[in-house]
């Protein structure tokens, strides 16, 4: 262990939380949950299968040549680290995502919209989780007000990511943890400590992802939808999540919908040719969850 921990002082990502989880100095100090009720909140404690990470939470990335050094999987395709490109940390986000949904129990059509704009409505949802905080040397937890000045932060930083990915939506649950003040960057951590060489004290991975840990399971992705030219024929494709039903409307000013079929997507994705798009002025689609 002393050995280990000498060696980090050699190492310029010894402290680079998007390298490695704080606090794990080697691959027995992981905390893995023991005794605890199967609930998101194990998300952060389950071993991913790379060197001393679970599954990732946290917004930082790291570089490709990087992680392939530190994984070992120096595999080049085509010149490109592709195996250390698909095992990158924030790759775990659609994995996170994934389990979040198995973990909740609560009815689906009450799950948050991802790409909700209001961020009222994000302090809404924030009110009553748990964070931890090192305000005061020693962690202690701490519920969230919706009206505190922390829940206006992660509120606002949660639009502002948002509007800077492609298309300006999060395509899945776990695409939100780009937002650095769910984590890394929470307004309840302080990052600020250093020891006695300048080097950061972070506080445990569990601190860093206790608010993100009990968000993913509240989130639904949205339906997004596209159209396409097969044959010389529009066709309309939503995605969507299998088991539920989704309503397809149509419009011609998106003010007034009319409901034209009901469907179940296959593989998440509802695919249909709807007849007189062709004849049509103007008309926009939409699908809406059902149940």
């Amino acid at each position: 262990m002393a050995a280990e921990r000498q060696e980090l002082q050699f190492d310029p990502n010894a402290y680079d939380t998007a390298e490695r989880d704080p606090l794990v100095y080697s691959p027995d100090e992981w905390t893995f949950p023991i005794g605890q009720p199967l609930s998101s909140s194990w998300l952060g404690q389950v071993h991913r299968g790379t060197p001393w990470q679970t599954i990732y939470l946290k917004s930082s990335p790291i570089d490709t040549v990087t992680w392939a050094q530190w994984t070992g999987d120096t595999q080049t395709s085509f010149n490109k680290y592709f195996d250390a490109a698909n095992s990158a940390p924030v790759r775990d986000w659609h994995l996170a995502s994934l389990l979040a949904s198995l973990f909740n129990t609560n009815n689906f059509t009450t799950l948050f919209r991802v790409n909700n704009p209001n961020p009222n409505d994000w302090q809404g949802l924030l009110d009553g989780l748990t964070a931890l905080t090192n305000g005061n040397a020693e962690i202690d937890p701490v519920l969230i007000s919706s009206n505190s000045p922390q829940a206006m932060v992660i509120a606002g930083s949660i639009q502002s990511e948002r509007a800077l990915q492609p298309g300006q939506i999060f395509s899945d649950v776990g695409d939100i943890l780009a937002t650095p003040q769910l984590a890394k960057q929470s307004p309840f951590i302080n990052t600020s400590v250093v020891d006695y060489n300048g080097n950061p004290v972070y506080p445990s991975d569990e601190v860093f992802e206790m608010i993100p840990s009990q968000l993913l399971s509240l989130l639904r992705a949205d339906s997004t939808g596209s159209i396409a030219l097969t044959n010389s024929q529009p066709v309309v494709q939503f995605t969507g999540y299998d088991g539920h039903p989704y309503a397809i409307q149509t419009s011609s000013d998106l003010v007034n919908w009319v409901s034209i079929s009901t469907n179940y997507p296959a593989g998440g994705v509802i695919t249909f040719t709807s007849s007189g798009i062709q004849n049509a002025n103007r008309r926009f689609y939409r699908s809406v969850l059902l149940q």
